[in-house]
């Protein structure tokens, strides 16, 4: 099991800052350029929900991010610190 929080990003206007060296040239999914973005500038990891959906149906996740909590509160407290030590949240989008 686990404890997790599903976020609505549709209001976000995302841009793709950072690409995986595999996907050199691929435009991803809303939620995935979201995730990539937090984890290459946060340095804390979410999960795209378009990836649970095959890959026609991917479009109805697109606007969510999954948020875990099935860690340490040590973890959480440090992902908590680097959300609030980031001053540019906004460029994440």
């Amino acid at each position: 099991g686990s404890y997790f929080i599903v976020a609505n990003i549709k209001d976000a206007d995302v841009k793709q800052l950072h690409t995986m060296s595999e996907d050199i040239g691929k435009e991803y999914t809303k939620d995935f350029k979201y995730c990539v973005n937090m984890m290459c500038e946060v340095k804390v990891g979410i999960i795209p929900l378009s990836v649970f959906y095959t890959p026609e149906n991917r479009h109805m996740g697109e606007n969510y991010v999954r948020i875990s909590f099935c860690k340490k509160k040590e973890t959480i407290d440090d992902a908590i610190e680097k959300f609030k030590n980031f001053k540019n949240l906004k460029n994440l989008s």
